[in-house]
């Protein structure tokens, strides 16, 4: 998908059309109406990229209009690859134009893929020195299965934004949003409160969790999980992609197997279903696909 814009009256007309989830600055007074103000994503940004990144790639998880991505860029990345799916997905109100044009004018040579969150591996996008995920994480029905999977992504930083709850809890905890609870959203799952996400850092890999609270915002958080030494887990970067790397290797014979037991439990089902005509054909297929027999 590309976008082409050739004067200011024209540039100024397209944003004006399309949805906007950030604020973005094109530059000539022309400023996009996003749902989040550019001196919160401003903010936000001093905070995520506080550790700095001259020279590290750098991954967007759940991008949106790619705010972020244009600044880790601007903060002197030397690569660049913003992902997102819901968000332009039908599912959602955003539209990747929005993307696509601020990527046009202001970087670029940034990367885009559109891929779901579960289809993220190392195989699908590589490792990268720092990982964002931004306004994702309660969204997650399984937020630390995600976590486990998206951890070997980052060979040195993961920095997860999120909303919290929970917080007068000392221990880990969080709350679970089984319908439109929080902000009328079904989308929104999981409350986790500080505690909660500095324990799930840490036990994907990242010993040095720290907190750090949103600048506008007391019900929202930023947090950056480091790879150290002192990890009972920290492996190089060179370690993290290999490990990774077997681990899927290592997952696909259980997937098929699961896939496999599903498969045979649908054809127990069905023969213990069905009457005498169609166990002989059922039993022949069971035997066919699994090379065992079904029984008696």
């Amino acid at each position: 998908m590309s976008v082409q814009i050739y004067n200011t009256a024209e540039l100024r007309s397209a944003v004006t059309e399309l949805p906007w989830h950030h604020s973005i600055d094109f530059g000539d007074s022309i400023l996009s109406p996003g749902k989040i103000t550019l001196e919160v994503l401003r903010a936000q940004a001093e905070i995520y990229f506080k550790d700095g990144l001259a020279g590290k790639s750098f991954l967007d998880i759940g991008c949106w209009d790619g705010f972020n991505s244009i600044e880790a860029k601007r903060c002197g990345a030397s690569r660049v690859l913003a992902t997102d799916h819901f968000a332009w997905s039908p599912d959602c109100w955003g539209n990747r134009r929005s993307f696509e044009l601020a990527r046009a004018h202001l970087a670029p040579d940034i990367e885009v893929m559109d891929i779901d969150l579960p289809d993220l591996s190392l195989t699908a996008v590589g490792a990268f020195d720092v990982v964002l995920f931004a306004g994702v994480f309660y969204h997650l029905r399984n937020p630390l299965l995600a976590l486990e999977r998206l951890a070997p992504l980052a060979t040195e930083t993961f920095i997860i934004e999120t909303h919290l709850d929970a917080v007068d809890y000392e221990a880990p905890a969080m709350v679970f949003y089984p319908g439109r609870e929080l902000n009328d959203d079904p989308t929104n799952w999981w409350g986790p409160n500080a505690g909660c996400v500095l324990a799930m850092l840490r036990d994907v890999g990242f010993a040095d969790a720290e907190f750090t609270p949103h600048p506008p915002d007391s019900n929202r958080a930023i947090f950056h999980g480091q790879r150290t030494s002192c990890s009972k887990r920290s492996m190089s970067p060179e370690q993290i992609i290999a490990r990774a790397q077997l681990e899927e290797k290592l997952a696909e014979p259980a997937r098929i197997k699961a896939e496999r037991d599903q498969f045979e439990a649908m054809l127990r089902a069905i023969y213990d279903s069905t009457s005498w005509k169609l166990t002989r054909p059922v039993r022949g297929l069971k035997k066919l696909l699994t090379g065992r027999s079904l029984g008696g």
